[in-house]
């Protein structure tokens, strides 16, 4: 069997991801493409938290209903 050794990733490579990161996309661009993420994010959980609200309620007049 052999043992396969995990590289960790140091700071200076978050570092130049980052680097690479802002010189592919303007501030403009990185604010709009935070606002999908984070609009995207937010209805999504609103939605699940509205069918999770809706299932509680069901169940409980289910249990009162037999």
């Amino acid at each position: 069997m052999q043992v396969k050794h995990v590289v960790h990733t140091t700071v200076s490579d978050s570092e130049s991801t980052q680097d690479s990161i802002d010189d592919e996309f303007t501030p403009e661009e990185q604010k709009k493409i935070i606002r999908r993420i984070d609009l995207r994010l937010v209805l999504t959980a609103g939605t699940m938290y509205c069918i999770s609200l809706m299932d509680r309620t069901n169940l409980g007049a289910a249990a009162v209903a037999g």
